[in-house]
């Protein structure tokens, strides 16, 4: 296992530019995606745009395979169906990249179906966005990723004690 991933942790310049050419045609087509987004619109239709959006700036194929998920489908842990009509008021989650030459990017989003966050949408995703923050605020200070993520699981847990969706930020599940 280290003697496999310890080459492929560094980047020569030539692999940094693939990998960002790959994430800047990841990125526009998302960008796409989000304006396409509607309510009466297809999962099916985002996943096809975003794949065609890849090969029309010469993207070699999709990295993986696309998620494109809208309502409860947003919440299924690698749901790859994509075959539900986005409705009114629901989030859509968009995990899709390309490959270019071989390198992948890795792209994960969610935005508002209708354009626009509810009250309550914004305030979780805020909370998401502060704890990738902390997350990346500690990797900037090269302490081990265990540090890092307990930073951002603080952020979320007294995020969500804040909205009142848990009771305590210490607090664990007891299973049914």
């Amino acid at each position: 296992d280290t003697l496999v991933n310890r080459p492929r942790a560094r980047k020569s310049p030539a692999e940094i530019a693939l990998l960002r050419r790959a994430t800047e045609i990841s990125g526009r087509a998302h960008r796409e995606a989000m304006k396409a987004a509607a309510p009466g619109c297809g999962e099916y239709e985002i996943q096809a745009l975003l794949e065609g959006t890849f090969r029309r700036f010469r993207g070699d194929r999709p990295g993986y395979r696309s998620i494109v998920g809208s309502g409860p489908n947003a919440t299924i842990l690698h749901y790859m169906e994509n075959s539900r009509v986005m409705r009114e008021g629901e989030l859509l989650l968009i995990d899709a990249a390309t490959s270019f030459h071989h390198y992948s990017s890795d792209i994960t989003r969610t935005m508002p179906v209708s354009g626009r966050f509810t009250s309550a949408q914004r305030e979780l995703y805020q909370i998401v966005r502060d704890a990738q923050e902390a997350f990346v605020r500690q990797i900037g200070l090269e302490v081990s990723y265990d540090v890092a993520s307990h930073a951002g699981k603080g952020v979320v847990a007294r995020g969500l004690v804040r909205l009142g969706l848990i009771a305590s930020a210490d607090g664990t599940i007891d299973p049914p």
